[in-house]
């Protein structure tokens, strides 16, 4: 997976992957897409799914919105169970009518629609809502940022589709490259991206069920481009996938042009667990950020001095960390020229329109517009 929160660098790398085509998808947001992929992470099929699922949908929803512990507790709780109370009643429909993530604005605010579900679900979401009493205040933030996620068409077809046309696990396990194409650093890119990082999370961890041999655990390479506004995004989730992911095949390229951004947690995690360590010139908060981890072996100046493509690394080889050294950079077209196929684009685009699942935005748009309605009639 390769995260590009600006979609240049996708369109760069698309050239390169004509003779993989059979293994690339895309998610792409832009205006005017008339196809759009289905990724809808309030769909689950097994009880063992929701516990997971239910924190990082309401982590997610809760770091776009600025949501934080301690402070909005009680805002926090009403998200939480409104994404319990939808995970259950995933469990409960079938695929082509699972709830989304703009359910959660019906739940909050239509009280006959929640009365009418509640009564399916379990006891203790039941004496949840029997005994709920707000004021809208409280998760107007919820219900305005998901308001927000509907007016943007690319975005709700994305999000809007009960049933998903592609499943993360699954493209781990078979050598998918899935690449990810944001349209700028607003909430609701954001958001989407927090979404991902947590659906790579959660989908890595099953691979428990692989047994606890790493050979049958393929490997998956997470690249994140400005790493910075991701880990703004996700808070504790790039610790997370570098802590606990590795036995489980993750393995994670955080490209950043602003180390000293990244949280205390995400880079005391990241040197602690890395395998390689490679800059080149950044800010000089950043430079004594990184040669700090390099102890008396480079100073910042030579960080800040460093000419274009020319890096300084330190890599792990045979178990061991090498010492800092100076790497020339390789252009693109001068290292995989003869794998660039411009030409083929078209070929491409094309395999990945069948790969992703391409649907016509209209007719999922037109489904989410009476999914409250088919969801009451089930």
């Amino acid at each position: 997976m390769f995260i590009d929160p600006h979609g240049d660098a996708v369109e760069r790398i698309k050239p390169y992957l004509v003779d993989k085509r059979a293994r690339v998808l895309e998610l792409a947001l832009e205006l005017g897409q008339s196809q759009q992929a289905g990724w809808n992470p309030f769909a689950i099929w097994h009880l063992d799914e929701l516990e997971e699922r239910m924190t990082s949908i309401t982590d997610s929803l809760a770091a776009a919105i600025g949501w934080s512990h301690g402070v909005n507790n009680r805002a926090l709780g009403i998200t939480l169970n409104g994404v319990r109370t939808l995970l259950e009643l995933s469990l409960r429909l079938p695929a082509d009518i699972k709830p989304t993530v703009f359910q959660l604005t019906t739940l909050l605010a239509d009280e006959d629609w929640r009365n009418e579900v509640v009564q399916h679900l379990t006891r203790q979401t039941q004496d949840y809502w029997s005994r709920f009493a707000y004021k809208p205040s409280e998760f107007t933030p919820l219900t305005s940022l998901v308001d927000r996620l509907r007016t943007a068409r690319s975005i709700s077809a994305l999000l809007g589709a009960s049933v998903p046309t592609f499943d993360l696990r699954e493209e781990m396990d078979r050598g998918g490259v899935v690449l990810v194409r944001l349209r700028g650093t607003g909430d609701l890119d954001k958001l989407l991206a927090s979404l991902l990082v947590y659906g790579v999370l959660e989908a890595l961890l099953s691979r428990r069920d692989l047994g606890d041999d790493e050979r049958h655990r393929r490997p998956f390479h997470v690249w994140i481009d400005e790493a910075q506004i991701v880990d703004a995004a996700v808070r504790r989730m790039l610790s997370a996938i570098a802590e606990q992911t590795r036995k489980f095949g993750g393995r994670m390229h955080l490209l950043t042009q602003a180390p000293e951004r990244l949280s205390d947690l995400t880079m005391t995690s990241l040197m602690t667990n890395r395998s390689h360590l490679i800059t080149t010139s950044v800010s000089a908060e950043g430079a004594k950020r990184i040669t700090r981890e390099w102890a008396a072996g480079i100073n910042p100046g030579t960080i800040q001095r460093l000419p274009k493509y020319q890096f300084v690394g330190q890599v792990r080889l045979d178990g061991q960390r090498s010492e800092p050294v100076r790497i020339g950079g390789v252009h693109l077209d001068e290292l995989w020229a003869d794998r660039a196929q411009p030409e083929a684009l078209d070929a491409l685009n094309e395999a990945i329109a069948d790969n992703t699942g391409y649907q016509p935005l209209t007719r999922t748009l037109e489904a989410l517009e009476v999914l409250d309605d088919r969801i009451l009639a089930h």
